[in-house]
């Protein structure tokens, strides 16, 4: 895959990394045929989705939200630092992409924000952030801990881990009952973010 500008024709900076598969990519036009986007000769590197996502229609605003909280979590950690002049693209001293982590990492406090219902003013009521919980432990279990809603988000999207690496993550077993209410608190948590960023409800758009 060469390097270069163009839709498709080079690695997205959110797939640094990821699990991708490559394909080639078209839209729709209206009373026409698709337009293709991959230029020919090439294929885009899409991010391989976990199973619990890769039934989700494309438009479906829960996806969108899934890519985005992958993409601000790999750019906090695949930021480009400075280049060898010591400038950044402007021309101006490079932090080293400091001020360009800083800023994706405050969106992925926000997306924590808004699946567990917290103000998105960070100054407020701060002793009182309680996360949703997927999974909770009842009784103790050695090495078993409590699957909180949106680390189970972000460990379904940026690391594309199944339900059953999820659990074990956190030292549960594989059982369906707990598959499920992992499964659950994952697209609940991304429609419960959709919702807040104006979009539609889930089970409002199947009826």
């Amino acid at each position: 895959m060469r390097v270069g500008k163009g839709a498709g024709a080079r690695l997205p900076g959110a797939v640094q990394g990821a699990p991708v598969h490559l394909v080639e990519l078209s839209r729709p036009i209206p009373g026409e045929k698709a337009e293709r986007v991959t230029p020919v000769g090439y294929k885009t590197a899409r991010r391989t989705l976990p199973r619990l996502l890769s039934s989700l229609d494309p438009d479906d605003p829960r996806l969108m939200v899934a890519q985005q909280i992958a993409d601000a979590a790999e750019r906090v950690d695949a930021v480009p630092g400075s280049n060898f002049a010591g400038s950044d693209s402007k021309g101006e001293i490079s932090d080293g992409g400091a001020t360009t982590r800083v800023k994706h990492a405050a969106r992925l406090r926000d997306y924590e924000a808004l699946a567990n219902g917290w103000p998105l003013d960070r100054r407020k009521a701060r002793a009182k952030r309680v996360p949703l919980v997927a999974l909770a432990v009842r009784r103790r279990v050695a090495g078993r801990h409590s699957v909180k809603a949106f680390d189970a988000v972000r460990l379904a999207c940026v690391e594309c881990l199944s339900l059953d690496e999820i659990l074990r993550r956190h030292g549960w077993p594989a059982r369906m009952e707990y598959r499920n209410r992992v499964r659950d608190a994952v697209l609940k948590t991304l429609d419960r973010i959709a919702v807040e960023m104006g979009n539609t409800p889930a089970a409002e758009k199947t009826n």
